[in-house]
């Protein structure tokens, strides 16, 4: 298997993440963001499919998915690359996000069809009817119990 695209020029790292490699892929037609989780499958980056594809329906600008897909055992994920711009404030990014959260919500519940994945970290996202039990117990209980366990 190979990434879907044609005529690739250059692939360089990029930093930011701390769950996936992320690269710069470099095409004679434009640039792509590539992020890569070893050892994982295809579904890895299902729910970041799913939530950029929210964002696009929230008129919400993200970067484009191009291709999902598993390479020797490797889940990929491509996207088009955004350039970096206005970082915009935090007030900005809390409208987004009350943006983000308005959309697909079924019966008010709080949550997403899929479990969040973060490298070796997950969370149940099954709706609830408490945003409470989505933060609190789901997200910052499980990260505390988990601390916890690792000493």
């Amino acid at each position: 298997s190979q990434l879907p695209l044609d005529n690739i020029q250059s692939i360089a790292p990029v930093s930011g993440g701390d769950v996936n490699e992320a690269y710069r892929v470099e095409t004679s037609q434009k640039p792509y963001f590539l992020l890569i989780q070893r050892q994982r499958s295809k579904a890895f980056f299902d729910a970041e499919v799913a939530g950029l594809n929210l964002f696009e329906k929230a008129g919400i600008t993200a970067p484009i998915v191009i291709d999902s897909g598993e390479i020797d055992g490797d889940a990929y994920l491509l996207l088009i690359f955004l350039n970096e711009g206005n970082q915009g404030s935090q007030a900005e990014l809390g409208e987004l996000v009350a943006k983000m959260h308005q959309q697909q919500q079924p019966d008010g519940k709080f949550g997403f069809d899929l479990p969040y994945e973060g490298g070796d970290v997950s969370f149940d996202n099954d709706w609830s009817d408490s945003w409470t039990t989505i933060f609190v117990e789901r997200r910052l209980d499980h990260l505390k119990d988990r601390l916890v366990d690792q000493g």
